[in-house]
């Protein structure tokens, strides 16, 4: 049995923070180790299905600076970077999501680079041009069933219920509104 002493050293090892910070006077979010890791990716007004699908995100991503212990939590001291590198999946969010996004959220360039995805998907289906596009239909509405969080977002924001691993991915966002107007100075400069 251990003795108080054992007990207080072993408390000490567990509550030790990760990486370890000698260093005094460092701001919070240089101090934090889960800031310093993850970011800050969690916000209060998330749905429990984007916690869902964060902490998901993180256990399936690869970590460190080598870019091993994917499907872990363990973070190896050694390995010398606090960060971890997930998927972003905006080819898939682009299938999936932007033709049921709102208008005003498309920007011209998301368009093209649509249409252009969808002439290389139908591509590689062989049939007539009715079938391809009935086929890339029916993907769409089977990626589309596995919409988490959608609200009022624009298409990449989306969130997909992590039912598979292939389906995890970071949001990726942009200030659009900014986008928006930068487009229209081209348009009108052209």
């Amino acid at each position: 049995m251990k003795n108080q002493d054992q007990m207080s050293i072993d408390q000490d090892i567990l509550l030790a923070p990760f990486p370890s910070t000698g260093e005094h006077g460092i701001a919070a979010d240089q101090n934090n180790p889960a800031i310093r890791l993850y970011g800050r990716r969690f916000y209060k007004d998330q749905t429990p299905l984007e916690y869902l699908a964060e902490f998901l995100l993180v256990f399936a991503s690869p970590k460190g600076a080598t870019k091993q212990g994917d499907f872990s939590l363990k973070l190896d001291p050694n390995d010398g970077a606090s960060v971890y590198w997930p998927e972003d999946r905006v080819a898939l969010k682009l299938f999936t999501f932007f033709p049921s996004s709102k208008l005003e959220t498309r920007h011209p360039v998301h368009q093209m680079e649509y249409l252009q995805a969808l002439e290389e998907i139908k591509a590689h289906i062989s049939g007539s041009s009715v079938e391809k596009d009935e086929a890339v239909r029916l993907l769409q509405s089977l990626f589309s069933g596995f919409v988490g969080v959608a609200k009022t977002r624009t298409w990449v924001t989306y969130t997909f219920l992590p039912a598979s691993v292939s389906l995890l991915a970071r949001e990726v966002t942009w200030n659009h509104p900014d986008a928006i107007k930068k487009s229209k100075k081209i348009e009108v400069t052209d």
